[in-house]
């Protein structure tokens, strides 16, 4: 324990990373805010202020208290010792999904902030897991689907854990027993965390979202290149639900290839009412657009790292056409195809969010928030971050108009910001050893 109330070493680490990556996004997206995003500058502070307010008060107040955080703080150590670069990768994206409970910051309360940040943890790191032991490779599309419903089916009560770490070790590796029995402890602890939510409606949806998840991320098997067929990652694309019945099968397994959503899900469990079903419905589809954002945006900041590890992500395939390229380069056109997608994304978010009603602008906070982490995360070049925000907002984003606001201490631009210099380059790393 640290010398504050009830916070362990390993998640008093993981808050004041995210204290200081939160600090840092800020200052970014302060740039860019006027660049199509139709959001306030004091509104944008006020966002950004409440997640490091609230932040702050977890580190003070401490998490004994509250249910699952010491599953967090054993998992995390388990991680550090046995895959360091998924630890590390974890941390960065806990720290970084701290800003998706501002949807439903009013409804929370104190406490449902408090349960959401552990509840939130701990699904990232499963999902870290999972996705990384995919990219790994060795499972076929049924053997991945399985192992992403054993995880996933618990979680929401749709079915049992009595046997979930012996069904994990027969389906993994020889060698990953570890690795079997970190899953297992995570699906069991969410598996409790949700078991008296009185939400059951949330709970309905999120299950929908879990067996469209593990579709999803079992099509990616054939994204890997000694299994490259991309009309099979279509053809399971096109079984998938979607936000708009026109949606294309490799756009479909981009929008459930990322789980930000579910995490946005996740919050409405811990809420003190009901979240009105109109409103939950138009949160859902807009986190769908969200999703489907991320997955363009980060395959596309992550294709170095996927091309030499024999990987031809979704960017790739939206900028080739469907063809595996030779090269994780992008050219001009290739690089515009993807933005332009994922600009399209965030934008339909906000729209169909808007129509049910945003007084806190919250979407349009978050179609801004998310360029901004996932560019930050991977320190992706200028050229690039200055193209993606030229194609929203129709002019080039100027490197003198980053300034400190006050939320920040530091006011240098993200890339000289000292947490970046502590989180993985990439944080969508593939290496999981045997």
């Amino acid at each position: 324990m640290t010398g504050r109330t009830g916070i362990p070493k390993t998640i008093d680490e993981l808050l004041d990373i995210a204290i200081n990556l939160i600090g840092g996004l800020g200052v970014r997206a302060e740039a860019h805010v006027r660049q199509g995003f139709r959001l306030p500058l004091p509104t944008l502070r006020r966002h950004i202020g409440r997640v490091l307010e609230d932040l702050t008060a977890l580190r003070v107040a401490g998490l004994e208290d509250v249910p699952g955080a010491a599953a967090l703080e054993e998992v995390l150590g388990l991680l550090r010792e046995e895959v360091p670069e998924t630890f590390r990768k974890a941390v960065a994206r806990i720290a970084a999904i701290t800003l998706i409970p501002e949807g439903f910051r009013a409804e929370l309360g104190e406490r449902g902030v408090r349960q959401a940040f552990v509840a939130n943890a701990l699904y990232e790191c499963e999902q870290d897991l999972l996705d990384d032991l995919l990219d790994w490779g060795g499972y076929t599309f049924r053997e991945a689907r399985r192992l992403y419903n054993l995880c996933l089916r618990p979680i929401t009560g749709a079915s049992g854990t009595e046997r979930l770490e012996e069904d994990l070790i027969e389906l993994m590796s020889p060698g990953q027993e570890g690795l079997a029995r970190i899953l297992a402890t995570l699906t069991k602890e969410l598996a409790n965390l949700l078991l008296h939510v009185p939400h059951r409606e949330v709970l309905s949806r999120l299950e929908g979202s879990h067996e469209a998840l593990a579709t999803a991320q079992a099509a990616t098997v054939y994204l890997l290149r000694d299994r490259f067929d991309p009309d099979r990652v279509a053809d399971i694309g096109r079984t998938l639900p979607a936000p708009d019945p026109s949606m294309a099968g490799l756009d479909r397994v981009a929008v459930f290839a990322s789980w930000p959503g579910s995490l946005a899900l996740l919050d409405a469990c811990f809420t003190e009412a009901s979240i009105p079903a109109d409103r939950l419905d138009a949160h859902v589809r807009a986190w769908r657009y969200f999703d489907a954002a991320v997955t363009y945006l980060e395959h596309f900041a992550g294709a170095a790292h996927d091309h030499s590890d024999g990987i031809v992500n979704v960017a790739m395939l939206v900028a080739y056409g469907g063809e595996a390229p030779g090269t994780a380069r992008f050219s001009s056109r290739g690089r515009e195809a993807v933005f332009a997608k994922a600009s399209e994304s965030l934008m339909e978010a906000v729209r169909v969010a808007e129509r049910v009603g945003d007084a806190g602008s919250y979407y349009r906070f978050m179609s801004l928030m998310i360029p901004v982490t996932v560019f930050g995360l991977a320190r992706t070049e200028d050229d690039d971050v200055d193209a993606f925000f030229e194609i929203v907002g129709g002019e080039r984003s100027q490197s003198s108009g980053y300034h400190s606001a006050t939320y920040s201490q530091n006011p240098s631009p993200l890339r000289t910001h000292r947490v970046f210099t502590t989180l993985p380059v990439n944080p969508r790393n593939r290496r999981i050893p045997s």
